[in-house]
């Protein structure tokens, strides 16, 4: 299945997906494959979500340490 480029983009594509879903714009025949789509976007979005936790958590770790946090 083809990634999203950025988190921003499967956000827009879940939506986009979701208003076709509620305005009934997706044929039985396509059904399963948007819901697959759906599904692996929210997927992709998650771990994006835990990466950045993460990121975020050794920031905060590394402040409260008295260590200075460079890229």
């Amino acid at each position: 299945m083809q990634p999203p480029v950025s988190y921003q983009a499967a956000l827009a594509e879940l939506e986009e997906l979701r208003q076709a879903l509620e305005d009934n714009l997706v044929g039985v025949e396509e059904l399963s494959a948007q819901v697959q789509r759906a599904y692996y976007l929210l997927n992709y979005c998650r771990e994006k979500l835990r990466e950045a936790e993460q990121q975020i958590d050794l920031i905060v770790q590394a402040e409260k340490d008295g260590q200075n946090f460079e890229d």
